[in-house]
């Protein structure tokens, strides 16, 4: 097995399958197409998390009984989720409210119709440098298809870090394609999908059998 075979995960959950296929029926309303994106990119967090291994503390409270536990808190401020526009919004915000504390960040390409290339980004609005040291990052965006996207974020976040270490990108579905590209330009980055789907895209360049057009389905903005 390769080692980039080791960073690709497909997460396998009984929860998560009922999710994506509602996701994938092109009858499923725009309303519960963000809501499945919600749930199911909280279940991927989970996983995210544990391959992390992002260090505990051991602590003392007491119940409201009276009683004395031990227990464990993880340091969410050691936390950074990057959104990748528009996709990634939903995903982002189901992420921080699990992790209330961690620093936001945002980036968006300028991308021709058929994701063959992407120019300079429209925003990217990162912590202070200062703030992304040794820090742990999700990034998130819907998929991955040709990888070009991935690649363009991670290659600006590695810019402001220093480094890609302990960085995890989610997104709902990918091709092996795309993740082989990803992977290439920065082995040392993990990717945690509910779906790796075909080998090849469509005619242009989209995951198949894929979710559809993820920002058009969410915001209703033109043909899914």
């Amino acid at each position: 097995m390769a080692d980039s075979d080791l960073n690709l995960i497909e997460v396998d959950h009984p929860l998560i399958e009922h999710l994506l296929t509602l996701m994938r029926n092109k009858s499923c309303p725009n309303g519960e197409y963000r809501h499945c994106m919600t749930q199911i990119m909280q279940f991927l967090s989970y996983e995210a998390i544990e391959l992390l291994k992002i260090p505990v503390r051991t602590v003392t409270v007491e119940t409201p009984l009276g009683h004395e536990t031990t227990g464990a808190l993880i340091n969410t401020r050691r936390m950074v989720l990057v959104t990748m526009l528009r996709g990634g919004l939903p995903a982002a915000a189901a992420a921080h409210r699990l992790f209330p504390r961690a620093s936001m960040a945002h980036i968006g390409f300028k991308r021709d119709r058929n994701l063959t290339e992407v120019g300079d980004p429209y925003i990217a609005e990162f912590p202070k440098p200062s703030q992304l040291e040794n820090q742990v990052c999700l990034v998130f965006d819907t998929m991955i298809a040709t990888g070009i996207s991935a690649i363009a974020a991670l290659k600006h976040l590695k810019e402001e870090r220093g480094s890609l270490d302990d960085t995890v990108f989610i997104c709902l579905v990918c091709s092996p394609k795309g993740a082989r590209a990803v992977f290439k330009e920065y082995p040392e980055v993990k990717i945690v999908t509910a779906s790796v789907d075909n080998e090849e895209l469509d005619e242009i360049t989209h995951v198949v059998p894929g979710i559809g057009r993820p920002s058009a389905r969410m915001f209703e903005t033109e043909e899914a």
